[in-house]
């Protein structure tokens, strides 16, 4: 079969032509949702605090796996700043792991301080196995976590069985995700 020279011309022009346009997006989603690296703790760790306390209150809560007899005694800040530090997992896998959290919330483990701990943890795990190149054992998520190895294989599970394994994040949400993290954010700092 002989090549077709004038079409791998076209081809080659459909490809800068995406590639241009594709960059231009990615610029202009950097000028308008800018989060940088060191902003993604208060970010994250201020809309868990929120959501936290206004599920505090529902009285129509149930115990899940994920729940402790009693809330640990560090801060949602201090524990999702913890894992930042020691689990290096990229800034899209530290996001990813918010909507993991924002999807089970909405659906059906309201997010409470008797188990946010839990779940923080393990939504970073996932997270970081699903999107990043390069991450750690469940031992050392475990670790870091303050939490016995066995339990976060089940808890990873549990985690998995009830995002039914829909684990992809499109573009679209992640965006939302980036605006509902930057507008919340705000809201609580200027409430401060």
């Amino acid at each position: 079969m002989a090549l077709d020279f004038e079409n791998i011309d076209a081809l080659k022009y459909v490809e800068s032509e995406i590639q241009y346009n594709s960059t231009r997006v990615e610029a202009q989603f950097e000028r308008d949702f800018e989060l940088k690296h060191d902003e993604i703790v208060p970010h994250i760790a201020s809309c868990l605090e929120l959501l936290t306390k206004r599920n505090s209150h529902d009285e129509r809560y149930e115990a899940s796996p994920f729940d402790s007899f009693e809330p640990p005694g560090i801060s949602i800040y201090d524990y999702f700043d913890r894992i930042f530090q020691y689990c290096n997992a990229s800034d899209e896998a530290l996001i990813v792991s918010y909507v993991y959290l924002y999807r089970l919330n909405a659906q059906s483990v309201p997010l409470t301080m008797y188990n946010i701990h839990r779940l923080m943890i393990t939504a970073v795990m996932i997270a970081a196995k699903h999107t990043d190149d390069v991450f750690y054992t469940n031992r050392f998520y475990a670790r870091v976590g303050g939490i016995d190895a066995d339990e976060l294989n089940r808890r990873e599970l549990d985690f998995l069985f009830l995002l039914e394994f829909s684990l992809c994040v499109s573009e679209n949400e992640f965006v939302k995700c980036l605006k509902h993290l930057i507008e919340v954010y705000d809201s609580f700092v200027n409430q401060k």
